[in-house]
């Protein structure tokens, strides 16, 4: 990609150069100050919710972010490089996978670890 000698319009300029407003900037610190991280008991790191100041000592321990629709792919094991749909998930301990192949019809169950997200070129993707 060459950046060199572009020359962006007015319009353009005001679009990307866009400041958060006050309360998009509160919302980022209570945030950052509601969030972090821990260990569970099988050693995992995750993201604890709720541990900032006045949260509860019951916080959620989050150590994976797949969701139900999300495509992954298989990253260990017998079944790697197996592409599916999430169809539930099981708390932290289990992920059901509909595969996409021609021979597995049944959902197949999957630890967090053992899968990673997959994303077909052109999709829209929003990292936060």
């Amino acid at each position: 990609m060459v950046a060199g000698g572009i020359r962006p319009t007015l319009a353009e300029l005001e679009r990307f150069h866009q400041t958060p407003d006050g309360n998009q900037l509160a919302l980022a610190a209570a945030h950052a100050v509601d969030t972090s991280l821990a260990f569970s008991d099988n050693g995992l790191l995750g993201l604890e919710l709720g541990s900032g100041v006045g949260a509860s000592n019951n916080a959620e321990l989050v150590t994976h972010c797949f969701a139900p629709g999300d495509v992954v792919e298989v990253s260990e094991g017998d079944l790697k490089n197996l592409r599916g749909r999430v169809v539930s998930v099981d708390g932290n301990r289990r992920i059901i996978v509909q595969p996409n192949h021609s021979d597995l019809h049944e959902p197949i169950p999957f630890t967090a670890l053992e899968l990673r997200k997959y994303f077909n070129q052109g999709d829209h993707v929003k990292v936060i």
